[in-house]
């Protein structure tokens, strides 16, 4: 993109579908879009808005969920509702105003989240379609682990939406459901991201363009997923020790489970940390992008004589069956 086209974009595209997209999230936290078809809308008007800058999407999500834990924790902190000394994430958003802020803003990250898996699913889809080898791979395989990618990456943002709707205070069960679905998906979906990492690494066109933008994709993608890997265990482990030794009567946070306690909460933060921070290696991927599209399919009212017919496009064809047809404008008058 020249300077000047990209100096147009701003001005024009990105600022008309950047409104787009305010606009449907303004009318989803009023509850006037909650369908699953609205958010679906959400995300695609919100693709659109990026386009060819679609390797923005990783960093605005991971500045974004992390910029807004920390603003949250700031003043629950300055407001006493919380203590100074590493809270779960989830106690600096009890008392308002950070309960507020911190739902939509962590609601808004669900949304990045998603997002962020659903142009990585379209990314390998690409790949696999288009550029495999012709021998030696299993397209059907790879076609279905790319799917199961899709799907705990949707999962961990559900989950995520989890923590931000429902309070740790009031509503346990949903949120712990939430947090575990969160980060649990999210660590088998960095295994399975580097797993397809280390596949498509063999692509040609992988080779000749972007070989060693995804040999460092493919280190940091498996120091990634270690980390998290064992930082969730150690999540796991600690907070259920911790809440186990204090409903039994133990002690407290204070004393004699100072230590499990701040090993649980330092590596709730640390584990958040690292599963955002994973999708930064989806930047080289994603600056392969052009630009991106929303395809429709027509529904059967358009089905005429047993023939599937698709309206003109922008170059005057008509899809018959499958075939295109010329159309030239009708005219009744031969001299003309």
């Amino acid at each position: 993109m020249t300077r000047r086209g990209w100096y147009r974009y701003i001005d024009g595209t990105l600022i008309t579908d950047f409104g787009y997209f305010l606009k449907y999230l303004y009318e989803y936290y009023r509850g006037e879009r909650t369908r699953p078809a609205d958010v679906c809308t959400m995300l695609l008007v919100a693709a659109k808005c990026l386009g060819g800058c679609m390797w923005l999407l990783p960093i605005l999500t991971f500045t974004w969920i992390m910029s807004w834990c920390f603003v949250t924790y700031g003043i629950a902190v300055a407001n006493n509702h919380t203590f100074p000394d590493f809270p779960y994430i989830s106690y600096t958003a009890v008392e308002p105003p950070e309960q507020g802020i911190f739902t939509i803003t962590i609601a808004i990250g669900a949304v990045f989240l998603a997002a962020n898996a659903e142009m990585q699913y379209l990314f390998i889809k690409k790949l696999l379609i288009h550029h495999h080898p012709v021998e030696s791979f299993n397209l059907k395989r790879w076609t279905i682990i790319n799917k199961v990618g899709l799907s705990l990456g949707m999962l961990s943002g559900l989950g995520l939406l989890f923590v931000a709707c429902f309070q740790v205070d009031t509503m346990k069960p949903p949120h712990y459901l939430g947090a575990f679905m969160c980060f649990g998906c999210a660590m088998f979906y960095a295994w399975l991201q580097t797993a397809i990492t280390f596949k498509i690494e063999q692509f040609d066109v992988i080779r000749e363009h972007r070989s060693r933008h995804f040999r460092i994709t493919k280190i940091c993608q498996t120091i990634s997923s270690i980390l998290s890997s064992l930082l969730f265990v150690t999540f796991a482990v600690s907070k259920y020790k911790y809440n186990s030794g204090r409903d039994a009567g133990l002690g407290t946070k204070w004393d004699t489970l100072r230590t499990v306690f701040l090993v649980s909460t330092i590596s709730e933060w640390l584990l958040t940390f690292s599963v955002t921070l994973f999708l930064l290696t989806f930047i080289p991927g994603f600056r392969m992008f052009s630009h991106t599209h929303i395809n429709i399919d027509f529904n059967p009212s358009h089905f005429e004589n047993g023939e599937v017919v698709v309206p003109l496009d922008d170059f005057g064809k008509t899809s018959i069956n499958g075939e295109d047809v010329i159309n030239t404008p009708a005219n009744d008058d031969p001299n003309t």
